[in-house]
């Protein structure tokens, strides 16, 4: 991203780590709290730009996996950070003194998600082992193996007073499990194939899942009914999130658009349409008005969600 007129951007939050932005021109912009770790910023122009909380820092070297990291989730207080890897484990860390706390091992195969619970207490996992584990956050020891799932298990997150998890897999359902228990309580069947993330909405009151088949499912969290299918994206869909207000969803495909839903109705209201290659996330602002895309089209792209509108691109080479 060498060389490019960033002038009076808005992007709170934003992550541009590693990044080469040298000779940019940040002038003007609002860029509280953003991270640059291990960011190239020579000769980058910072004149009157809001910078509260900014972090020019490197990450902290967390050695002990054996083999490639796959992610890392921060604990809600971020006093700690959950790695893991294809070596089947997951690490613990202190984000302060970068010590780590306890190794997690259980998994046979790769890990392809960790979430933490509302208060910390405890760590949900899934893995391509085709199950899932729950961990206590504060002496690794497992304590539950949630099994049924016949393929690989993408995501897991736990209700907000940690009774329930719900589970999304390869095999093309969704599962809500009884945490104390271990056992299945609801089997939600209606994607016709790989189904690749899930998540409750900010209530807690209804969940939303994505599939390979182009579709999106919004279920009822209590009884496990459908009440909405939302279709529109004409290649798979790669993610999907509540907004932050719980009444629109976001979700962004392999069709190289993003598009708004309606929670209620299930009619799309926006679609965000301007990259040209696969997009592979998005955040949000963080008071849920804009969302930030980012793409294998090496451009982050700035989204107004009410209007629709694209308020900023952001061209050039992201290292990843």
């Amino acid at each position: 991203m060498d060389c490019q007129n960033w002038s009076n951007v808005k992007i709170p939050y934003a992550i541009l780590d590693r990044a080469s932005l040298e000779g940019t021109d940040f002038s003007n912009a609002n860029l509280d709290h953003v991270r640059f770790y291990q960011t190239c910023l020579t000769k980058v122009n910072f004149t009157n730009a809001s910078m509260n909380g900014i972090y020019f820092g490197e990450y902290a070297n967390l050695e002990g996996h054996s083999d490639l990291v796959l992610g890392i989730q921060f604990s809600p207080d971020k006093t700690k950070v959950a790695s893991y890897s294809c070596d089947t484990t997951i690490r613990i860390w202190d984000t302060t003194s970068s010590n780590q706390l306890c190794v997690l091992k259980g998994h046979s195969d790769g890990i392809r998600g960790v979430r933490f619970s509302h208060d910390g207490s405890k760590i949900v996992s899934c893995s391509r082992d085709k199950t899932i584990r729950i961990w206590d956050a504060l002496s690794g020891q497992q304590i539950q193996v949630l099994e049924g799932h016949e393929y690989t298990v993408t995501a897991a997150q736990f209700s907000l007073d940690c009774s329930k998890i719900v589970s999304s897999s390869l095999d093309n359902t969704i599962r809500i499990w009884d945490v104390s228990s271990g056992i299945q309580v609801k089997l939600l069947e209606g994607h016709s194939d790989s189904v690749n993330t899930v998540q409750f909405s900010p209530d807690y009151s209804k969940i939303v899942s994505c599939s390979e088949d182009g579709g999106i499912r919004i279920w009822d969290a209590s009884s496990g009914t459908q009440l909405q299918l939302l279709e529109g994206h004409v290649d798979h869909v790669v993610g999907v999130y509540f907004t932050l207000n719980g009444l629109n969803i976001i979700s962004y495909s392999k069709d190289k658009t993003i598009r708004i839903w309606d929670v209620a109705s299930g009619e799309q209201i926006q679609i965000l349409e301007g990259h040209t290659e696969n997009i592979n996330g998005i955040q949000f602002s963080p008071d849920g008005s804009k969302v930030l895309s980012y793409s294998d089209d090496n451009t982050l792209r700035l989204w107004d969600l009410l209007s629709g509108k694209q308020l900023q691109v952001l061209e050039g080479h992201m290292n990843r």
